[in-house]
């Protein structure tokens, strides 16, 4: 095994070809916990980058069937670790097929309740990796919501602790799931969510502000009567000022217009590639 873990490195397309996925498999059924089961999922992680073309190989060896197995099952934290990863450069570089296993090995299902559930931050990342990859599919995204992961995405993205990339993540997985409109209704039902989203706009993390604004921008084009919730959250004009205040100057933000609510139209409120100005830019233009 240790010989595979080097070839792996150099000579990936060659495992492949010969078998690699098979053999690998088998060592995960039938090796008990020890070094030798975590260094044949390391393997597969490697080995994950290159896929695209072999997932029949994948399918005919039962990898993701068995990786998930071992995910439910073990306390082993560093095997589960590896095994998560191995499962999430699988779909990150496989097509719509290795969705299709996914599905039917019942990984969706077990991937949500260790979301909810999980409290490693280097084992949330990878479920959140694969999450997101999943959801690109649209019965995916129908699922995941209908199984109620709305309202824990929610929670990660509240928490302080949780890392930006986490974060980050997890708000690309809320704007896959925004993105079909059957979801709106269910999604905008979280009420803590347009709120979370607000703060975590105003992140200093680049890639979480720019998700944040996604999603925000994606809900009202799906839903006309959000504009009215954010013009209720944040209705005092301080509050629009700070929000604009934490734009950056090249990234479009979700601005609230200071015209009253129940004159506006749905275009005059969210219009989300406006550039605001602070309000010492303003003044040194008039003078």
């Amino acid at each position: 095994m240790p010989r595979l873990y080097s070839l792996s490195k150099n000579h990936p397309i060659r495992i492949i070809e010969g078998n690699g996925f098979a053999y690998l498999t088998m060592v995960l059924k039938k090796c008990e916990v020890g070094d030798e089961l975590k260094l044949a999922a390391r393997v597969i992680v490697r080995l994950s980058s290159f896929i695209h073309g072999f997932e029949k190989k994948i399918k005919k060896a039962e990898t993701i069937p068995v990786l998930v197995g071992i995910i439910e099952t073990t306390d082993d934290k560093k095997l589960k670790y590896h095994c998560t990863r191995a499962l999430s450069g699988i779909v990150a570089n496989g097509d719509h097929k290795i969705y299709k296993q996914i599905v039917k090995s019942g990984a969706m299902n077990l991937l949500i309740k260790q979301f909810k559930t999980s409290t490693e931050s280097d084992i949330l990342k990878d479920i959140v990796k694969v999450l997101r990859n999943l959801s690109k599919s649209k019965q995916s995204a129908i699922t995941m919501v209908d199984d109620g992961i709305v309202p824990f995405i929610v929670e990660k993205i509240k928490d302080v602790d949780i890392e930006h990339k986490i974060k980050a993540n997890a708000l690309s997985l809320m704007y896959n799931l925004a993105y079909v409109e059957e979801n709106v209704p269910k999604i905008l039902e979280e009420k803590e969510l347009i709120n979370s989203l607000i703060e975590n706009f105003m992140s200093e993390s680049h890639k979480v502000k720019k998700f944040s604004r996604r999603v925000l921008s994606i809900l009202a084009h799906n839903d006309p009567a959000l504009p009215k919730i954010f013009v209720d959250l944040h209705s005092k004009k301080n509050d629009v000022q700070e929000l604009a205040r934490f734009s950056l100057r090249h990234t479009p933000i979700l601005y609230i217009k200071s015209k009253p609510a129940e004159n506006r139209t749905f275009d005059e409120t969210v219009d989300s590639i406006t550039e605001t100005k602070s309000e010492e830019e303003e003044k040194k233009e008039r003078a």
